[in-house]
């Protein structure tokens, strides 16, 4: 292990104080020879910053908190961190993580001899999703089934669709990162991860994209107010702001999550009043198409390490979804985006 290249973890984190002691301690016992941590305190209202410097004091990893109060104009915030800092390291490669991740002992190991191993630029994991709530439980599973579907990872490796990332966890080697630019070749971008991947590819770089379970993990949301405001953020610029894709998933969810429920509830209606040949062939209809689409819901939940359970909530996850998607093209087309106390023009 004394051959392997140094990292720099970089964590951007702004009033982060209920997540940022998890991140940090799951970090200073990774089983790694030489790494170091920076947290850059983006303009923190709350004890991020008190936080993380009192787990410097304790643990013996290198652990450095930079401290950020402006957002120059045409930046998105998080970019821009992370952007301060890297200028404040020097190291063979980059592990850009947020700070509602936990990370597993054997993680950057594993990430660094796999990218080595495959010759890759740039490596991102997709954590597994941690769902605690009630709205979590409705909201994460159908929103990762989605996007399983629209960033097959097979399909992205293999080149047969562009190249996508997480933010949430991206290895890069410092000579990749320079030679496209880094965070300030996408300064202004909402959806950075993908933007970052992409760049990276159309400079010949070899970029990988791969499931992070046993790797790391992560809690993105606790209240449907986060669920709602991080989802209306990201659901469309991660459909590239395409509307005929979005009323082709609209209509898709709908017919497959929504109708069948509104169909049965008719099919009853109906059989109340005496037209059983109609109910019953409504119902049959309605039935037929919810369970083909369970059963393709069960296929991606299990991809993406949800429990069967969540298929209880279908319907329910379905209409969340479509709101959340229009709600998402309403605030990028009419209105600014808000995002941790900050506001961004659509």
């Amino acid at each position: 292990m004394q051959d392997f290249p140094k990292v720099s973890i970089l964590v951007p984190a702004r009033n982060e104080a209920g997540n940022i002691s998890k991140c940090l301690n799951s970090l200073a016992k990774l089983n790694y020879p030489k790494f170091d941590v920076t947290v850059i305190d983006d303009g923190s209202t709350d004890h991020t910053g008190e936080i993380a410097r009192g787990i410097a004091e304790k643990i013996s990893v290198s652990l450095n908190v930079v401290r950020n109060e402006s957002l120059p104009s045409g930046w998105v915030g998080k970019n821009h961190a992370l952007h301060i800092g890297q200028e404040t390291v020097s190291s063979d490669w980059l592990l850009f993580t947020d700070a509602d991740t936990f990370h597993y002992a054997d993680s950057l190991k594993t990430a660094i001899q796999f990218a080595l191993e495959k010759g890759l630029d740039f490596l991102s994991y997709s954590p597994e999703q941690e769902c605690v709530t009630f709205w979590e439980k409705v909201a994460q599973p159908m929103v990762f089934s989605f996007l399983s579907r629209r960033f097959a990872l097979k399909d992205i490796n293999n080149g047969d669709h562009p190249a996508a990332a997480n933010g949430q966890y991206i290895l890069i080697s410092r000579k990749a990162y320079d030679l496209f630019g880094g965070h300030q070749a996408v300064k202004g971008e909402v959806l950075e991860d993908v933007a970052l991947a992409r760049l990276a590819r159309s400079k010949g770089l070899r970029v990988g994209f791969y499931p992070g379970a046993g790797l790391v993990r992560t809690r993105m949301y606790r209240t449907f107010r986060e669920i709602w405001n991080g989802w209306t953020k990201g659901l469309f610029p991660l459909l590239d702001y395409r509307l005929g894709a979005v009323i082709k998933i609209l209509i898709v969810v709908l017919f497959t999550s929504v109708l069948p429920i509104i169909g049965l509830a008719i099919a009853a209606v109906l059989l109340l009043s005496l037209h059983y040949v109609i109910a019953v062939v409504l119902a049959a209809l309605m039935a037929g198409i919810l369970v083909a689409a369970l059963l393709e819901y069960r296929t991606t939940l299990q991809e993406n390490r949800f429990p069967d359970s969540s298929l209880f909530l279908f319907p329910l996850s379905g209409l969340l979804f479509v709101s959340l998607l229009i709600a998402s093209v309403y605030r990028h087309k009419t209105k600014s985006i808000k995002w941790k106390d900050r506001t961004y023009d659509a």
